[in-house]
């Protein structure tokens, strides 16, 4: 019977020591997580700070967001810097325009000197200039 009561109270003693260390461990995720609010709480007062400088700086010409046109022109300067020279029709299925429209742009960037045309068998292949 003492025994038993013996082996009751180690078992206890056991159940008690792993409550202990599990509730250890809670506080211990507890204190992670406060910590981590601590910092998301001043990073969000940095991001407020720099929106309201942001707001109050005036833009000059050099920080003016780059249209949608200057984007693509640039894709299709990258994409023939790597392939060297293409057809209007590669370039537009990569750049994901019509041809029609990819012409446009090749044009444009003849007339500004950024591209050259050259016919070989018929087609018309452009490179950088």
């Amino acid at each position: 019977m003492i025994k038993l009561l013996t082996q009751e109270k180690d078992s206890n003693d056991e159940i008690h020591k792993q409550l202990n260390l599990q509730y250890a461990h809670i506080f211990k995720l507890m204190e992670d997580v406060r910590e981590l609010n601590q910092k998301i709480d001043r990073i969000s007062l940095q991001l407020e700070e720099i929106k309201q400088l942001l707001e109050k700086t005036p833009l000059d010409s050099e920080t003016t967001t780059i249209t949608k046109k200057d984007k693509i022109k640039e894709a299709i300067k990258m994409i023939l810097r790597k392939k060297g020279k293409m057809t209007s029709e590669e370039l537009a299925e990569i750049v994901g325009l019509s041809r029609t429209r990819c012409n446009e742009y090749l044009k444009e960037m003849e007339r500004n000197k950024e591209a050259r045309a050259e016919v070989i068998n018929r087609k018309k292949y452009y490179k950088l200039a």
